[in-house]
């Protein structure tokens, strides 16, 4: 990885896990940087996506994927696209902090990243801040008689999102030394999450070595990281969930109604981490075997593979019912095989499409089961009644 910088997009302590990975496996080989002022999320991305020729060696970044246009800010910056082959987080971190309680709310513009809670936390009137470093938070909660009143963290509903990624760029990713550089990263990342479930005491060292200069006591920083273990912030796999991308794309729209959702297919590229993870599983199991290491692909080949292979069941199901007739266009034409094609397309278009729709319909993508429920079952009752038909309508052919 020589010569190959990586962004990342705030000092945090969740991002724990570059930062011992970069420590303890990848200084050699990997530079890491923060975003350039004003830091965030955007800055990230277009420090990975700049033509310029002070970043032509940054090949990495880490950032929230959602909280940037992936669809439509960077495809045309030379032909090239960024891509997310793996992600740390998969719950929210963000804490609203209130200073006082009152009947009403009324908003001020973006709290800047770096900025401290008591800057707005100190006033006479209500206030209520959110803020995503735990840091911070302990910090100030600690120091003063503020309180969390909600955490996102805490709640079922926001696990497994997709909320800090590791992001390349596709043509990077096309060449060789690009792809086994990009396995070496998520290799050490995996590793060093392993390494803050498995091995506090040693985790809790690095954060102290890293955040303590920043002003921060061996307490706050112990207990911060205590909160985001417990809570399981880290994800322990790199494989990018389409549920939680779905998930993050579907929070992300009701801040800002006209987000434009990144496509998981053309954005998301989980190879290398579905290699790296089977990898780290195998050496977790060394000397078993391999059957449960590589149950997740498994299942993955088999649902890529079943599926279009029961559609096609579908399509065909007439011919399982009854012998069809030698004369292919009455077949074809029989007004029960038509409505019955017409009814499978649309099922399967609502499958496939049911991320898309979830998001024009402003649903949760993750509950489509529930909100398509009343539809499939409408559709099997409707595919009922015409097979029905049909198998009298032959049968007196």
């Amino acid at each position: 990885m020589s010569g190959t910088k990586l962004i990342y997009a705030v000092e945090m302590l969740h991002y724990l896990p570059l930062f011992i990975a970069h420590e303890r496996e990848l200084s050699a080989e990997l530079e890491i940087a923060l975003a350039p002022r004003p830091s965030g999320d955007k800055s990230a991305i277009e420090s990975l996506m700049s033509t310029n020729t002070k970043d032509a060696n940054v090949h990495f970044c880490v950032c929230d994927p959602m909280m940037v246009s992936l669809e439509g800010a960077y495809s045309a910056l030379g032909g090239d696209e960024p891509v997310v082959i793996g992600f740390i987080l998969g719950k929210l971190v963000y804490a609203p902090f209130e200073h006082s309680r009152k009947d009403s709310l009324h908003f001020r513009p973006e709290k800047p990243i770096d900025a401290d809670l008591d800057l707005y936390l100190k006033g006479t009137d209500s206030t209520v801040v959110i803020e995503a470093d735990i840091l911070k938070i302990r910090k100030f909660t600690e120091n003063s008689r503020n309180k969390v009143v909600f955490s996102f963290a805490r709640n079922p509903k926001y696990k497994n999102f997709c909320f800090t990624a590791v992001l390349s760029h596709k043509s990077f990713l096309r060449t060789a030394s690009g792809q086994a550089q990009a396995r070496r990263l998520l290799g050490a990342l995996t590793r060093a999450t392993d390494l803050i479930y498995t091995y506090r005491d040693l985790a809790l060292n690095h954060a102290i070595s890293r955040f303590q200069p920043q002003g921060y006591t061996t307490e706050i920083i112990n207990g911060a990281l205590g909160d985001l273990i417990t809570e399981d912030v880290f994800s322990r796999s790199p494989i990018v969930s389409r549920d939680g991308w779905h998930k993050s794309g579907y929070v992300r729209r009701q801040i800002e109604t006209k987000f434009d959702f990144p496509s998981f297919r053309r954005f998301v590229d989980n190879r290398i981490a579905a290699a790296e993870f089977s990898t780290y599983l195998r050496g977790k199991v060394a000397g078993e075997r391999y059957l449960f290491a590589d149950l997740s692909r498994l299942l993955a080949s088999l649902r890529k593979t079943a599926t279009p292979l029961v559609f096609a069941a579908l399509y065909l199901l007439p011919g399982f019912l009854v012998k069809l007739p030698p004369d292919l266009p009455s077949v074809i034409w029989n007004p029960w095989i038509i409505f019955h094609f017409l009814v499978i397309t649309f099922v399967v278009t609502l499958y496939c499409l049911r991320a898309r729709i979830s998001y024009w319909t402003k649903r949760d993508p993750t509950k489509w089961l529930e909100w398509g429920l009343g539809i499939f079952a409408a559709c099997t009752i409707a595919e009922l009644g015409i097979l029905t038909e049909l198998i009298k309508s032959l049968g007196r052919e």
